[in-house]
């Protein structure tokens, strides 16, 4: 309470010397008010004076440019499509272990050649 009461009083001085340094013409002093002032606020606002400043975050997201494009994922996954011929998806993957070894296969090569056992087993039942 004591927070808001000194920021509202705060705002009463600087209108109030704004006033009477524009009535005297007292430029100088009226840059040292208003820059006093600015580095005051900035001061509390980079050092997290609390829900008190909540105003100016709102004003921060009210004046942020909007995406103009909105992104929307697919909501189903994505199939892989299986050749019916397992036989011409597997030789070269079998070649490739009788010339490199199986430690040299990547990891997309072992999926397919797992997947191409797994139909080979299933189709035999």
């Amino acid at each position: 309470m004591f927070r808001i009461l000194a920021k509202w009083a705060a705002l009463a001085l600087v209108a109030a010397s704004t006033l009477q340094f524009l009535a005297y013409h007292e430029w100088p002093n009226l840059a040292v008010v208003w820059i006093s002032a600015l580095a005051a606020f900035l001061f509390v606002e980079w050092r997290g004076a609390g829900p008190q400043l909540a105003w100016l975050t709102n004003l921060k997201t009210l004046t942020r440019p909007k995406p103009r494009l909105h992104v929307v994922q697919k909501s189903e996954t994505r199939r892989v499509v299986e050749p019916d011929d397992v036989y011409a998806s597997v030789d070269p993957i079998l070649d490739k272990i009788s010339k490199s070894g199986i430690g040299s296969l990547t990891v997309s090569e072992k999926k397919t050649l797992d997947r191409a056992r797994n139909r080979l087993l299933n189709q035999d039942q």
